[in-house]
């Protein structure tokens, strides 16, 4: 979909400051990663969308993005999940630099899913999308 292609390299500002840290292992590095993106947020993604936060939760970082129903339809999402998921995917395929693409490997080496979780803002419905790290970039 159009909303997430413009601003999927938003979802990873900040994160990138985690690859200064070496000397750590990379749950250490997603934690901190974690913590300087929300730094950065709530993020205004436009067209009712705002990302509050992200989140490490077991073996998947979870971007949350408020949507506000009067300007676009939870059950829409939900209706178009599969090309919500391959307009996201394809996102993050051109939005990928050096330092989105070690964060990737990053990922994908301790099996770590990106999830972006889009909750309505009046009816507090969610619509979860998942993309494996088998499927990352």
């Amino acid at each position: 979909m159009i909303i997430m292609k413009k601003y999927l390299f938003v979802l990873m500002m900040g994160l990138m400051l985690v690859f200064t840290i070496s000397s750590c292992d990379n749950r250490t590095q997603l934690e901190v990663a974690v913590e300087d993106a929300n730094s950065e947020l709530p993020e205004d993604l436009g067209n009712g969308m705002v990302m509050t936060h992200c989140e490490l939760v077991g073996n998947s970082v979870i971007y949350v993005i408020e949507c506000d129903e009067e300007m676009i339809s939870l059950d829409a999402l939900e209706e178009n999940k599969a090309d919500l998921y391959n307009g996201t995917l394809e996102g993050l395929r051109k939005e990928a630099d050096e330092d989105v693409k070690e964060y990737y490997s990053m990922l994908k080496e301790d099996n770590i899913d990106m999830k972006y979780k889009y909750i309505g803002k009046q009816s507090r419905n969610e619509v979860m999308v998942n993309i494996p790290a088998s499927k990352l970039p």
